[in-house]
């Protein structure tokens, strides 16, 4: 696979994912432009792994994008490592059985979406908390050594 100078991010549920990608017309454009797709995985689901395989056909680099559930806290983040290290175990496992390809690993660290929601409504509520954890190093070290072994 050539470099790509272009990448589209792709947050999709697998129905409307593979909706998309249905037919050649995308995967032509993409080709064209040297580009590659970061996939937010959503889900480990079979239709997925079809629009990657599909992808990985036409040579096209796919950065697998790990996310959480939305109550897990969606995004990688120190508070959310263990959760986000039992799901790049799974997605190793589903790679694996289906036999995919990706250029890639992305992790997206943000704080959990409970929290950036909650500060978007009311941020002074949480700044007692912020506080804290922005002076406590606080199990930083120990997170910090998972985040790493993944």
């Amino acid at each position: 696979m050539s470099k790509p100078a272009l990448t589209f991010f792709c947050e999709l549920l697998s129905a409307p994912l593979s909706e998309l990608f249905s037919g050649n017309k995308l995967i032509n454009m993409l080709s064209k432009l040297d580009a590659n797709i970061s996939m937010g995985l959503l889900d480990l689901s079979s239709e997925r792994a079809e629009v990657v395989k599909k992808l990985n056909r036409a040579k096209i680099p796919v950065t697998a994008w790990i996310l959480l559930d939305k109550d897990q806290g969606y995004w990688t983040s120190l508070d959310t490592i263990e959760e986000t290290a039992i799901q790049y175990n799974l997605f190793k496992v589903w790679k694996a059985k289906h036999k995919l390809d990706f250029a890639a690993i992305g992790l997206d660290i943000e704080p959990e979406l409970n929290t950036v929601s909650a500060l978007s409504t009311n941020p002074w509520n949480h700044a007692p908390i912020l506080a804290k954890r922005f002076i406590s190093n606080q199990n930083y070290y120990e997170k910090l050594a998972t985040a790493r072994a993944l």
